[in-house]
Parts: structure tokens; C-alpha cells; sequence
């Protein structure tokens, strides 16, 4: 796996055509918690069924797939959303 570090906006890659239809493009970026398990990749806020939600734990909310850094444009993008959303709810 590709090292990132705590904190880091990270765009989510799906790993195939099935899981892109649950990520759709304009929801694939989340904050990365800094922790790494079979899992996949630690969020700390990233979505879930098309929500804003944050980590109710460390290992509890994980990218299964690949992931990159994410774009200036993405993390604006996502930035927006999150300002715009209502109360950001556990996952």
C-alpha cells in the first residue's frame, strides 16, 4: 500500500465498474485518519450512501479500493460539500 500521512484528502478508486455505482465521481474524496488495515485506508470524514459522515472509530469507516491524493480541485470540491452539508452524522 502507498504511504500517506494522517490528515491527507485522499480520492477513493474504485475497484470495479459494481463499486463505482455505490461511489459515483463527485464522492470519492475523505480525510485520511492515518491508519491502514486489511480493511483498506482510515476515513476520518468521507461519504457513505451519497452522506457526509465521520469515523465513530479508528478502524470503523474504510477505502477498500486504491486511492491517490486527491486533486486541489477535488478537495475544494469536497471543502464545499462538507461546509454545505447538514450535521455531519457517525458512520
Amino acid at each position: 500500500m502507498k504511504q500517506f500521512k494522517q490528515g491527507d484528502f485522499l480520492y477513493g478508486i474504485p475497484s470495479s465498474e459494481e463499486s463505482a455505482k455505490y461511489h459515483p465521481e463527485g464522492e470519492r474524496v475523505f480525510i485520511f485518519t492515518g491508519h491502514i488495515t486489511g480493511d483498506g485506508y482510515g476515513i476520518l470524514i468521507g461519504w457513505h450512501d451519497h452522506k457526509i459522515c465521520k469515523s465513530s472509530g479508528w478502524r470503523n469507516f474504510m477505502w477498500g479500493g486504491d486511492v491517490r491524493k486527491a486533486t486541489d480541485e477535488e478537495v475544494e470540491d469536497f471543502m464545499r460539500k462538507v461546509m454545505y452539508s447538514e450535521p455531519i452524522k457517525n458512520y
